[in-house]
């Protein structure tokens, strides 16, 4: 859970091959979060990973969508 809270952290300057590591580390938490005993600590944590997951993945359509506002830039430029 610490390197999950590292990486979130410095979600603005992970490479895309950090952002993959982050996301398989999220998947695996809330796996294992989701076959232990139902607590409401494994239920807070798995609620956790879930909006955790969800940001990486805003975080990655956000910085797609900002690669191809450049590409389009870039284009125009040269044309």
């Amino acid at each position: 859970m610490e390197r999950i809270q590292e990486l979130m952290g410095r979600l603005e300057d992970l490479s895309d091959a950090e952002i993959a590591e982050l996301e398989g580390l999220i998947l695996t938490e809330f796996d294992a979060a989701e076959a232990s005993e139902q607590t409401m600590e494994s239920v807070e944590r798995m609620v956790t990973l879930a909006d955790s997951l969800d940001t990486v993945r805003q975080h990655v359509t956000l910085r797609n969508e900002r690669a191809e506002q450049m590409a389009e830039q870039a284009r125009a430029a040269a044309a």
